[in-house]
């Protein structure tokens, strides 16, 4: 387990969606699409799910909140709006 506390973490990187439609040649998508297909195309984070998971109460110094895209695209996610 982590030894951080909550609340000092400043920075989220959030993955919102299984979801993308980049076909960029690198990514795993493209070179192992048997291995990853099963995981990847379900699932989209939702504002709600975000409210539940991170309390502004808890996450005092929280500055920052990034969208990584190491597995998504986050233009993806139809809930992206609600959830900044």
């Amino acid at each position: 387990m982590w030894s951080i506390q909550i609340e000092s973490v400043d920075s989220i990187d959030l993955e919102s969606t299984t979801f993308c439609n980049l076909h960029c040649p690198e990514c795993l998508r493209e070179v192992d699409k048997e291995w990853v297909g099963g995981i990847l195309d379900t699932t989209h984070i939702t504002g709600e799910q975000c409210k539940k998971w991170f309390n502004p109460d808890e996450l005092i110094n929280l500055t920052e909140l990034k969208f990584c895209g190491a597995i998504d695209e986050s233009a993806a996610n139809p809930h992206l709006f609600d959830i900044i």
